[in-house]
């Protein structure tokens, strides 16, 4: 009964650490089954709790105990672990596609949600380190190897070589989950820290500073001729007007004939208006509707190949 029960722990386990690590390919899985996935995953976390209920009943009764130093690290581990999950299924459910919330700290939010599955990540590397020789041992019961010809190895004094080929089980093992971790975080994510970056940088740029006006100044020349000629006289007199149409600067000469009049040449300079983008540019278009694809909250009204729910016009 104990074997069976390890067992299928061991399978719940399993299915928890390689579906949050595939978690972070978001690019690979798409929006939609990254949101389904995340759901199962925290209800498989919740059984996965439940299962352990009388292990959580009993810690919290002898918490303070003598000789009770390794439990507790790994009661305040899954401690932590279990508000990292709920920070992830809350902010998850706030930026998903099902309720479409308009939130105006949509980036916060989102920020908060990889943070939140960066640091569960990296407690579930440290909980599977603690109960690495438990993992081995199971998989051993689960995918059970041929007997091997015993070695005649020269093994350290006081390591038998059952002892030593455990040591080489949770050396595979701990590699392949830090290899897979670290390829989560730094692959599998980078689009996503590329875009909270590239967002930051153009909410800084685009963000006027306080206290700081720029103003309109308009400067006339005029060059009045001391001694006027007849070829002045005869010239037309030139006005030169700027009138704005649309956002471009578009100039009309006006000519007027005059006689035994001074001259005068009058340029009217344009003034000189600031165009400054939004301040406060709320993205709320997820990367995997970032361009054409199946995505549901994927809206592009001017064809540009992009989502209008991710452009900041």
């Amino acid at each position: 009964m104990k074997k069976q029960t390890n067992k299928t722990n061991w399978w719940i386990d399993a299915i928890l650490f390689i579906g949050f690590v595939l978690a972070f390919w978001l690019d690979l899985t798409g929006l939609s089954l990254h949101q389904w996935g995340g759901l199962f995953l925290c209800i498989l976390a919740l059984y996965h709790l439940l299962r352990h209920w009388k292990w959580v009943l009993n810690m919290l009764q002898r918490f303070f105990a003598p000789k009770m130093g390794g439990q507790r690290v790994r009661f305040l581990l899954d401690f932590l672990l279990m508000c990292a999950l709920e920070f992830i299924l809350l902010t998850g459910l706030l930026i998903s596609s099902w309720f479409d919330l308009p939130l105006e700290n949509y980036l916060l939010v989102r920020d908060i949600h990889v943070i939140s599955s960066i640091f569960s990540l990296v407690l579930l590397v440290v909980k599977i380190a603690l109960h690495a020789r438990w993992i081995t041992n199971t998989s051993s019961n689960i995918f059970p190897r041929k007997t091997l010809p015993k070695s005649t190895g020269v093994f350290p004094e006081g390591i038998s070589e059952k002892q030593q080929m455990e040591r080489r089980q949770v050396l595979r093992l701990m590699g392949t989950v830090g290899v897979a971790s670290f390829a989560a975080i730094l692959v599998g994510g980078s689009n996503t820290f590329r875009s909270i970056l590239s967002e930051q940088r153009s909410a800084a740029k685009t963000t006027p500073t306080e206290g700081t006006d720029i103003p309109t100044e308009q400067a006339t020349a005029t060059q009045t001729p001391t001694e006027p000629t007849t070829a002045q006289l005869e010239e037309p007199q030139v006005h030169t007007s700027q009138r704005r149409k649309r956002g471009q600067e578009v100039s009309t000469v006006t000519s007027t004939p005059t006689q035994g009049a001074t001259p005068q040449a009058t340029q009217t300079i344009p003034s000189a208006t600031s165009t400054s983008s939004p301040a406060n540019c709320v993205v709320r278009c997820p990367k995997g509707c970032a361009y054409p694809g199946s995505c549901r909250r994927y809206v592009d009204a001017n064809f540009n190949n992009l989502c209008d729910l991710g452009e900041c016009l």
